[in-house]
This record gives structure tokens, C-alpha cells and sequence, in this order.
């Protein structure tokens, strides 16, 4: 399979222009009902350093291209095909949750979090097959910050 079967093409920093904005987007729709579901408090970090923001913000984004390229490109599109659209879905995400909470996450936000966001992309990237309009940095980002 070739990238632009899961829509990387040249240029690829207008798919990637679209994608940031629709992910901004849906992780603002995807937060608001994680937080009517199971309300948390933001709070400003006494301890913000600028360059561990940097030094993190960067590794997000890395993080993030790297997770949406791993679970959501060769793998899913492969799985769909061979056993179907909700085993795809089932099982990129149950991979993807036991990744979480083997690095650490708690498993209750691991299934919350990470779980319903992790259906939310596959089906996302299955329906567009375009992994650029993922919006994988800003999603990433926001929902790094919220199992955190």
C-alpha cells in the first residue's frame, strides 16, 4: 500500500492545514462530552516551565503522528478488510487502550479517554481515509492533557 492510499499527498501541508482544524474542532466536541460524562477541574501549573512546554508540545506532536500512523493507517484499513469495519474498530482500539495503561495511564481514564477517542479516529480515518485530516497533533495534545 502506498501513503497516498490513506490520503498523504503533495502537498500534504493543506490536508494537514484541514486536518489541524477539523481536529480542533472535534476534540472540542469530543471534550465536551467527556466532561459531561465524567466532569474534571483545569487549573493552571504552578510549576510551567516554558522550555518543558516546548520540550512537550514537540514530543506531542511527534507522539501523535506516530500513534495516528501506527493505528490508524496499514494496520486498520487491513483488519477492516479481513474480518470487518467493527472488529477493525474493536481491535485497534483495544491495542490501543492496553498501550495507555501499560505506559501508565489509569485504566478507568485508559477506557474513558483514550478508548472513546480512539473509536472517534478509527472511524473517523476509516469513513475519510485520509490520515492528514485526522487532526492527530491537536487531538493528541488535548488528549495527553486530559489524562495527565
Amino acid at each position: 500500500m502506498r501513503w497516498s492510499a490513506f490520503g498523504v499527498v503533495r502537498p500534504w501541508w493543506r490536508s494537514a492545514g484541514v486536518g489541524a482544524l477539523a481536529g480542533l474542532l472535534l476534540a472540542g466536541a469530543w471534550l465536551a462530552v467527556v466532561f459531561w460524562l465524567s466532569p474534571f477541574d483545569l487549573a493552571w501549573n504552578s510549576e510551567w516551565v516554558p522550555a518543558r512546554f516546548l520540550a512537550a508540545s514537540l514530543g506531542t506532536v511527534a507522539m501523535g503522528i506516530a500513534e495516528e500512523v501506527g493505528y490508524r493507517s496499514y494496520g486498520l484499513a487491513e483488519t477492516r478488510r479481513l474480518a470487518g469495519y467493527g472488529v477493525a474498530v474493536a481491535l485497534s482500539t483495544t491495542i490501543f487502550v492496553a498501550a495507555h495503561v501499560a505506559g501508565g495511564v489509569p485504566w478507568h481514564a485508559a477506557l474513558l479517554v483514550v478508548g472513546s477517542s480512539s473509536v472517534l479516529f478509527c472511524i473517523v480515518m476509516l469513513e475519510t481515509r485520509n490520515l492528514p485530516h485526522q487532526g492527530c497533533v491537536f487531538n493528541h495534545a488535548e488528549r495527553d492533557a486530559r489524562t495527565q
